[in-house]
């Protein structure tokens, strides 16, 4: 696992905020970790956020009829993808 350590500069009020969050009765034991979990929960809301975008792009071919889909030929298909392949390899 790639690990790294940043080092950054709060602004006092920024700073007082996790110190509270830190002291004896605070969520977290240490500055470390509340800014960890501060990171995940961006991380993991950003990940969500990103499979609700792409779900949305879904919903269009999820909800069409069948009148509107093409059929098509899988070996056609095939063929057309080995030429644009070799085209930008």
């Amino acid at each position: 696992m790639i690990q790294a350590r940043i080092n950054t500069r709060l602004p006092e009020q920024l700073a007082l905020h996790v110190a509270y969050m830190c002291e004896e009765k605070g969520l977290y034991e240490t500055s470390s970790e509340f800014i960890r979990d501060l990171i995940r929960q961006h991380y993991e809301k950003t990940e969500a956020e990103k499979l609700q975008n792409f779900k949305a792009k879904l919903v269009p071919g999820a909800n069409a009829g069948i009148e509107e889909f093409i059929k098509v030929d899988p070996s056609e298909q095939l063929e057309k993808f080995k030429l644009r392949y070799k085209a930008e390899g």
